[in-house]
């Protein structure tokens, strides 16, 4: 069987003979091929987002010390240094350039090729202007338009202010507490301190309070059991009765009593 030609989209002959054709193909520049796996915008993003190499960025500024080194040595070496010196200032430089971090301040640096360092500077950028507008590490684009996460987090505040508040109330409560505690533990050291003092008992003593206070808890006088007490007391005189014989003033006189006296 003789092989057959290929043309283009799948059509073939078996030779070129009443084609109208010379068997010459050529490519149709029309047709686009059906692409096996197409790639989602997440991935293109992911693509675009993907974090910096540490260890890349570390090489490329290894690479750019070393440079600097060996234009060093062939100036040194031009102007007829020894060896030596050269050797010594070409240390020096490298342990200053290597002692600086890697960092990127702007990406309008780097050259097309190096994205790792981009990506650096991209991302030192972006935590500035998070910084900037007071945005969390954790924000998430479109997070502001659902409604269910807005709400949630609405309600989380309201749960941590009201904690925050009852915590705020309990420190304080606890410290007029504390100072409650303290002014009463000053009065006491206070008062046993003016007891111990010798004035203390000096007044206390002089004080009519005290005097009465002695007298109270003494003890009553008794009576005393002499004879001549009981003498006194047992020979009193009887109290007079309000009798006529006994009547202080005089009585009156009859007319037998005013009749002459016989001589």
């Amino acid at each position: 069987m003789a092989d057959i030609v290929k043309e283009y989209n799948g059509i073939g002959l078996p030779s070129a003979r009443g084609s109208g054709t010379n068997g010459y193909i050529q490519r149709n520049l029309a047709y686009i091929k059906p692409r096996e796996q197409q790639s989602t915008y997440k991935e293109e993003i992911s693509a675009r987002s993907r974090s910096p190499d540490r260890s890349i960025l570390e090489h490329e500024q290894k690479r750019k010390v070393e440079i600097a080194v060996l234009e060093l040595k062939d100036d040194l070496e031009e102007k007829g240094v020894p060896e030596g010196e050269i050797e010594d200032k070409a240390d020096a430089l490298r342990q200053q350039l290597l002692a600086k971090p890697v960092s990127a301040t702007s990406n309008k640096q780097f050259k097309g090729h190096e994205r790792h360092a981009i990506a650096a500077a991209k991302a030192l950028e972006m935590q500035r202007i998070n910084h900037a507008f007071g945005t969390r590490g954790n924000y998430k684009e479109g997070d502001a338009f659902d409604r269910e996460l807005q709400e949630r987090k609405r309600i989380e505040r309201i749960e941590r202010r009201e904690h925050h508040e009852v915590e705020k109330i309990q420190r304080e409560r606890d410290a007029r507490e504390r100072s409650r505690r303290q002014v009463e533990r000053e009065l006491d050291e206070r008062e046993r301190y003016r007891r111990r003092s010798p004035s203390y008992e000096d007044g206390r003593r002089r004080s009519p309070s005290y005097d009465s206070r002695d007298r109270s808890r003494s003890p009553p006088r008794r009576r005393s059991d002499s004879p001549y007490y009981n003498d006194r007391r047992s020979y009193s005189p009887r109290p007079r009765s309000r009798s006529p014989s006994y009547s202080r003033s005089p009585s009156p006189r009859r007319e037998s009593d005013l009749s002459p006296v016989p001589k």
